[in-house]
């Protein structure tokens, strides 16, 4: 099957369009190596500052995307450096541009600047796919003649030369690709799924020649982490005049994945290309839980919370009858990297918090991780909270993990000893709030 001449644009940096080999020496509104003029972003995101001097050194951006490496030497001294994240401007910009501060700051030695990238998120994690451009003052963008890609560690990096506004881009991708399909599946049960490649290119600059016609040799299907998480299986594949679709069905496991939600993932091979294009769909698999086992007593909450609060995390489940809730607050939540253990602390207000209520009346409610000891003293449980996945699935946040106990309780004051009960958890609960961060802004963001 082909491809028609439109499509191919996001394939050039595979073929033909390598034919158009950058020799410029420098990056200049002179040398020709040039993007076409665009708007200047506007700040979009937490800035970075860091003191480098002669001596060198490495400032990392907030959200860990970039880091600008300074040499020895290339400084003459003490200099305040910030990186700012703008919005993207530039043609087939991957992710927030960069505004490196003070502007116009140039180096004895080129520092060293890398763009980390998520392989989801790109046409083809191929070397020859990225290059990485700066915006000069006539609000066009020249692109470095030469970049090094590590696609293992998803990392491009060029020399800087200066400061001004930065960002790495892809040399041509697809407008529109996507796998539809229902977002959430029953236990067990079975989706149709369309993977749809639309004609809409955009490409980066003004490049000469017409690329020849590329064929798709194949189309793989596959699940992420293998059966446990489902199977997929290929279907047939029409054409038209605006693109291709290749069909295929998904079906669940029958009891609750390792992921959740699994990722199902087409590969497309391209007759005598080294590259794939990789398209990715999100789908959840059962319904919302907050489940587990405290004092030996299995509980399975009916109605359940997740919200998040400025840099902090509540999750709460409860029954109304018999009257039972457990309620966890996890606090300073890196949203850039969340995915790891809250140990519990001696306060709500720090790190992880926990209650387990078994009931609201009388004795026997208010077990707590952490919890005041005779005489003196606090006695914090050993346990955490973890935190294995936020997603965000058809425009909703879901947060996934598990907490383990024990829990302490006293039912009269001092001297009465605490007594404890272990809990074992696992959660799987959707955002309702509305109060979460942007897909965009979340490092493990997984959705589509």
């Amino acid at each position: 099957m082909k491809i028609s001449r439109k499509v191919l644009v996001v394939f050039l940096f595979l073929g033909g369009l390598l034919g158009c080999k950058e020799t410029d020496d420098a990056v200049s509104p002179e040398n020709g190596n040039v993007g076409g003029a665009t708007e200047v972003g506007v700040p979009d995101g937490t800035v970075s500052s860091k003191v480098i001097g002669a001596a060198g050194g490495t400032i990392t951006s907030a959200d860990d995307r970039v880091v600008l490496t300074i040499p020895a030497g290339a400084l003459p001294k003490d200099t305040e450096i910030s990186i700012q994240p703008i919005t993207n401007k530039a043609p087939n910009g991957m992710g927030a541009a960069y505004r490196f501060s003070p502007d116009g700051t140039t180096f004895e030695k080129p520092a060293s600047l890398t763009f980390n990238y998520d392989p989801r998120t790109v046409a083809a994690n191929n070397p020859d796919a990225f290059r990485i451009a700066t915006q000069g003052a006539d609000k066009r963008w020249y692109h470095m003649p030469e970049v090094s890609v590590d696609t293992n560690a998803h990392a491009i990096t060029t020399e800087m030369p200066h400061f001004s506004d930065w960002t790495a881009y892809e040399l041509a991708v697809i407008g529109s690709t996507f796998i539809d399909g229902a977002h959430y599946v029953e236990l067990g049960a079975s989706v149709s799924l369309e993977m749809w490649i639309f004609n809409r290119p955009i490409v980066f600059g003004n490049w000469d020649g017409k690329p020849a016609d590329v064929e798709v040799e194949t189309v793989e299907w596959k699940v992420a982490g293998g059966a446990a998480n489902g199977t997929v299986k290929a279907g047939g594949s029409i054409e038209d005049m605006h693109g291709e679709v290749h069909k295929a069905a998904f079906t669940a496991p029958s009891k609750n994945p390792p992921s959740n939600p699994v990722t199902v993932i087409a590969d497309i091979t391209l007759k005598g290309k080294k590259g794939k294009l990789q398209v990715v769909k999100q789908i959840l698999i059962g319904k919302d839980y907050f489940r587990g086992v405290f004092a030996g007593t299995p509980f399975d909450w009916e109605n359940l919370t997740f919200m998040v609060t400025g840099k902090n995390i509540v999750l709460a489940g409860y029954n109304e009858n018999p009257a039972q809730s457990l309620h966890v607050q996890i606090n300073d939540v890196n949203f850039n990297a969340p995915n790891r253990t809250y140990a519990y602390a001696e306060r709500a207000d720090r790190s992880a918090w926990a209650e387990f209520t078994n009931s609201y009346n009388g004795p026997g409610g208010g077990w707590l991780s952490a919890h005041a000891d005779c005489p003196s003293g606090v006695r914090i449980s050993p346990g955490g909270v973890t935190i294995t996945q936020i997603s965000v699935v058809d425009g909703a946040e879901y947060i996934q993990g598990h907490l383990t106990g024990p829990f302490y309780m006293r039912t009269e004051g001092c001297p009465q000893a605490l007594r404890t009960s272990s809990i074992q958890a696992e959660f799987r609960i959707k955002n309702t709030f509305k109060t979460g961060l942007k897909a965009a802004g979340m490092a493990n963001f997984k959705g589509m």
